[in-house]
């Protein structure tokens, strides 16, 4: 559902454009694009990457432009910030808060 919408008061058109889920937005880099509404909310999906829509953001008002700003700012956010002992050191935020993963390993706070 579309932040705002309430399963108790979805009107029979609202319920109905839910069912245009998932929408396939475009390519972009010769993956396919699609737009859906998961468990842990509204996503882009773009090849095996998932891509959380802000909170605010309603599902159906996203385009192919507005998905591939989002998965280029989560390559950046997911790219490695440092390199130790020729692998790469990321960093991230779990549901345990902040964290950095190097070979396998998750260094928490």
């Amino acid at each position: 559902m579309s932040p705002g919408q309430q399963l108790e008061s979805i009107s029979l058109a609202e319920a109905l454009e839910l069912f245009k889920l998932p929408k396939t937005l475009g390519e972009y880099e010769s993956e396919e694009v699609t737009v859906n509404n998961g468990r842990f909310g509204p996503y882009v999906k773009f090849g095996t990457m998932f891509v959380s829509l802000p909170k605010d953001e309603d599902p159906m008002s996203v385009d192919l432009d507005r998905a591939t700003e989002l998965i280029e700012e989560k390559r950046l956010a997911d790219a490695p910030i440092h390199t130790y002992e020729k692998l790469p050191v990321s960093k991230g935020v779990g549901r345990f808060g902040p964290f950095l993963k190097w070979n396998s390993m998750f260094i928490k706070r």
